[in-house]
């Protein structure tokens, strides 16, 4: 079965405005003035390694070399 391009577009949006939402609502640096949960912890990790290998522009950018 052959995926149309169109649709991995589609996917790759759907993908992005997730990690922004999840970006502007948690963020993907802690805050060292606020004690947060070790499930927020945990939670920002896995995000960040998906957004990485999905390519999301600002953590690319934010990745040191």
């Amino acid at each position: 079965m052959k995926i149309g391009l169109d649709w991995m577009f589609k996917v790759k949006r759907i993908l992005q405005i997730t990690f922004h939402a999840f970006e502007e609502e948690v963020g993907f640096t802690p805050n060292s003035l606020d004690v947060e949960s070790a499930m927020k912890s945990l939670t920002r990790g896995l995000v960040l390694e998906h957004a990485l290998r999905a390519g999301y522009d600002p953590c690319v950018a934010a990745t040191p070399d």
